[in-house]
Order: C-alpha cells, then sequence, then structure tokens
C-alpha cells in the first residue's frame, strides 16, 4: 500500500487472508516504476523466501495460478 494513512491502512487489512504490504510516500515512486505498478491493487505471488514468483493480473484467475504452482 501506498497510503499516507497507515493507521487507516491497518484497520483496513487486518482480517484479510493475505500479506499486505505498507511503504512510506520516499519508497513509493521507486517500488511504482520497479513493479511497474499500474493500478491498485497490485498483486504479486512470492514465495516463503520473499522472492517473486508471478504477478497476478486477473483476480478471477488468481486460485487457478496458486493451484498451478503448488
Amino acid at each position: 500500500s501506498f497510503d499516507r494513512n497507515k493507521t487507516l491502512w491497518q484497520e483496513n487489512v487486518a482480517n484479510v487472508p493475505w500479506v499486505s504490504v505498507h511503504v512510506d510516500e520516499n519508497a513509493a515512486s521507486k517500488l511504482i516504476s520497479t513493479y511497474n505498478v499500474q493500478s491498485i491493487p497490485t498483486l504479486f505471488l512470492m514465495n516463503r523466501k520473499g522472492e517473486l514468483i508471478q504477478r497476478v493480473d486477473d483476480m478471477k484467475k488468481l486460485d487457478a495460478t496458486i493451484a498451478k504452482i503448488l
């Protein structure tokens, strides 16, 4: 998340079943360009080592994509 209000972000993601990451404004522009974020939310599948596996472009295919990776 690139939300300016970290407290509000924490409240909104408290019960989601995935890891949600928040960065401060200084890192935002670098991360947006590094990961080619064109819309929010943008989802990435990562392994337990924190390595990027795949970008998820279609939420409707998320379950199938995860099943394929596992």
